[in-house]
């Protein structure tokens, strides 16, 4: 009897666990946006801007793009991140995913001295739909 209770209590906690993950990953719903979406150009003049930027004005402009909210550790490892890309002798948007409605991943090809890196970085959509740094995502 005891085995039984057992088995069913495991049952309903599994059947609990199953229907909270299937309610939950409509929303978080992982989706590759490709070249003519909207999305990517807003990425692409967002890395032209950081780009376009002297060392001096850098840090400006990341306050400018990064997202609400972000504690000083993560305005800090944004800011790191986004100076490598700025400053790396090429950079190049590779993919831009979607999660959901609001998160994105951008995923970097940088290139300094022969050495290129893939690097992503994550990005959050304000209630308008404009895209703003989040931090390095890895």
């Amino acid at each position: 009897m005891t085995l039984t209770m057992n088995n069913r209590l495991l049952l309903a906690v599994a059947a609990i666990a199953a229907l909270a993950l299937t309610g939950c990953s409509k929303s978080y719903e992982h989706r590759r946006l490709d070249g003519d979406d909207p999305q990517v150009d807003q990425v692409r003049h967002l890395l032209q801007a950081l780009r376009e930027q002297d060392e001096e004005h850098l840090p400006g402009v990341v306050r400018e793009q990064a997202a609400a909210g972000l504690t000083t550790a993560q305005e800090q490892a944004l800011q790191a991140a986004l100076s490598e890309l700025a400053q790396a002798e090429s950079v190049h948007l590779v993919r831009l995913d979607a999660f959901g409605d609001r998160v994105r991943r951008a995923t970097f090809r940088r290139t300094n001295r022969g050495q290129s890196t893939d690097e992503a970085m994550l990005l959050i959509a304000d209630a308008d739909g404009r895209l703003r740094w989040a931090g390095p995502n890895g």
